[in-house]
């Protein structure tokens, strides 16, 4: 019996070795290729947040950020820099926070806006969207925690699948994410693939949307982002920087404000912008998910955000 775990224990981790060689070859083979991606815009928006000087305002969360925001119009309107360090939720809140850590300033200012599913369903720790970003650029490699390394082995498959799309997609529309999605990132961090584009969403994502976001496990919220946000709460107090909070764009007809005020008691400690029903939206105001706005909605939201910033920010606030 000892013997047969033996062999199976030493098959196990051969296939792991024999997997982390092929990741480490097909990510060679794809490394040009890869920096056209939209999950490549990591490259550019790393590149501003070392050479901006401070103070700034930085934003971090998921896509609900840069796929609804203007932040030219924020920038002219404050007289001061952003930065939209935003990708996908699927990169994990974990990641964004550890990524500024080693460029924050005293006297920057730090919005977090994660989707209202970063609390719940989706992991604080990131999936695959998070080690790609290290097949991207092997400098966000040093960004990840002893317990992500430990996991890579669970996402090995899903990054050779990506890798495997990535070498062999063909420049179209319909692949634009993976040939060249970082330029359509701007130069303040903002998505505008989705300029000129009507809303996506039909009755069909709409019923399946309500059935996916309703369900009991939404409303669990996760200790790992509670315990994060309050982590780095305390990593820009000891910075000098300041820290703030803000509820996230999300569908009309999925909110949930009882999950959202739980959320919110959840930090209560933390400096909350804004209450959880200042951006809700219309299906028709939305472009192919419950947080993506479509492009003609960007400077409505980015107005209220605007609003948000001056009541609470930039007025008489304290480091907190």
């Amino acid at each position: 019996m000892k013997r047969f775990i033996t062999k199976i224990i030493f098959s196990c981790f051969s296939i792991l070795v024999i997997a982390f060689v092929l990741l480490l070859l097909s990510s060679y083979a794809v490394k040009d290729k890869v920096k056209n991606k939209g999950r490549a815009s990591v490259i550019d928006k790393t590149k501003m947040l070392a050479t901006t000087a401070s103070p700034r305002i930085i934003l971090i969360g998921g896509s609900n950020v840069c796929y609804g925001m203007s932040t030219a119009l924020l920038q002219d309107s404050l007289h001061i820099p952003i930065i939209d360090m935003s990708i996908n939720a699927r990169v994990g809140m974990c990641f964004y926070m550890n990524q500024l850590k080693p460029y924050l300033q005293k006297n920057d200012i730090v919005i977090a806006i994660p989707e209202y599913a970063a609390f719940s369903t989706t992991d604080y720790y990131g999936d695959q969207s998070m080690y790609a970003l290290g097949v991207i650029d092997k400098k966000n490699c040093n960004i990840l925690t002893t317990y992500q390394w430990l996991r890579l082995p669970l996402f090995i498959g899903d990054l050779l699948k990506d890798n495997y799309t990535t070498y062999f997609s063909e420049i179209k529309e319909e692949t634009a994410e993976v040939t060249r999605g970082r330029y359509l990132y701007n130069r303040f961090g903002d998505y505008e693939g989705h300029r000129n584009k009507p809303s996506q969403i039909n009755e069909k994502q709409i019923e399946s949307d309500e059935l996916d976001y309703n369900i009991v496990s939404n409303q669990n919220i996760q200790s790992s982002i509670i315990d994060g946000l309050r982590d780095f709460s305390n990593y820009c107090i000891e910075k000098e920087v300041r820290f703030f909070i803000s509820h996230p764009v999300y569908a009309k007809a999925l909110f949930n404000k009882e999950y959202a005020d739980k959320i919110e008691s959840s930090l209560k400690e933390l400096h909350w912008i804004n209450g959880p029903e200042k951006y809700i939206y219309h299906y028709s105001e939305l472009y192919d998910s419950p947080n993506h706005l479509i492009f003609a909605m960007r400077d409505e939201r980015t107005l209220k955000l605007l609003t948000d910033i001056k009541q609470h920010i930039m007025v008489n606030a304290p480091i907190r």
